[in-house]
């Protein structure tokens, strides 16, 4: 039988939640170092074969213990993620990591516009407005709009790719937040790792052969890397997630883990070296004020 909708603490689901985005905002820097000597896919699998055994692990703990295995539900966000974290990984060849993060946070823009498909509700006309905000934001901030001087890097395949990845993300969000009300997070987690595993090493496998050499021979860095992606990105932040939003419903939940965004900007200003220029700032500021717009308007439907 599924687990029984806990007791609702959002001081506790925040907290959680929180450390998940800090987890997240860390990676965005640890995604790009794991392709300084690997292929996007390539990275992208060995971060979730690594994290493949505490899955394993996971699935027995639970087996043992008689809690239901959600494979239906955790194959699904399974494929998601792994198409998120691919598009993701593949867009940081070509976008700086610090506008892939502020892209990235426009899925908090993206889960009340998506709402009423998952029979949540329409969004109230000020997060209406926050969308429209968002998108003039989000043409500052790649480019768009503004002279040459207003974007470091010209438009590109991987700002597309970025705000795709961001709308799965939102309709992830939504999953989870009505699933995991019933379902054991640890259990809904270890198969969505193992999913993504399976998924990602097919995927690979099929687009570029054989494991290259590569793999063994890479940095300490890279590896360290790799490594945290599995532990923290991967293992610890969705449990935690999954865990937090036990506690709050989608909206807020999404608020919240917006804090990976300017986690990722800071790391990637302060690690990589990185700077945006001219309109570039305003429109990561349009962005992002788009977001506590959006807040806004989930408060008053609330209220």
């Amino acid at each position: 039988m599924s687990s029984a909708a806990p007791p609702r603490r959002p001081v506790f689901g925040a907290v959680l939640l929180s450390l998940a985005a800090v987890c997240w905002g860390l990676g965005f820097y640890a995604q790009r170092m794991s392709i300084a000597e690997l292929s996007p896919l390539t990275s992208t699998a060995v971060r979730f074969v690594l994290a493949m055994p505490v899955a394993v692990a996971a699935l027995a703990w639970c087996a043992r213990r008689g809690i239901r295995i959600p494979w239906r539900s955790g194959a699904v966000l399974g494929v998601l993620l792994y198409i998120a974290f691919a598009m993701q990984t593949v867009a940081m060849q070509y976008t700086p990591v610090s506008r892939v993060a502020l892209l990235t946070g426009l899925y908090v823009v993206f889960t009340p516009m998506l709402q009423p498909l998952f029979k949540l509700g329409r969004p109230t006309p000020i997060q209406a407005i926050a969308a429209v905000v968002a998108v003039m934001g989000t043409l500052l901030l790649v480019g768009v709009i503004g002279d040459g001087e207003s974007t470091s890097t010209p438009p590109n395949i991987g700002d597309a790719l970025t705000i795709v990845m961001a709308v799965i993300c939102a309709v992830m969000m939504l999953l989870i937040g009505q699933w995991t009300p019933h379902e054991h997070p640890v259990a809904l987690n270890a198969v969505q790792i193992a999913v993504m595993c399976v998924v990602s090493v097919v995927v690979t496998g099929v687009v570029e052969g054989a494991a290259s050499s590569a793999v063994l021979s890479t940095s300490f860095s890279t590896w360290a890397s790799l490594v945290y992606l599995a532990v923290f990105s991967t293992i610890a932040a969705f449990t935690l997630q999954m865990m937090g939003q036990r506690h709050l419903s989608p909206a807020p939940a999404s608020v919240i883990m917006l804090m990976e965004t300017p986690v990722g900007v800071i790391a990637a200003v302060l690690l990589l070296g990185e700077a945006m220029a001219g309109l570039q700032w305003v429109g990561a500021l349009i962005a992002l004020g788009s977001v506590v717009v959006s807040v806004v308007g989930e408060h008053r439907r609330e209220a």
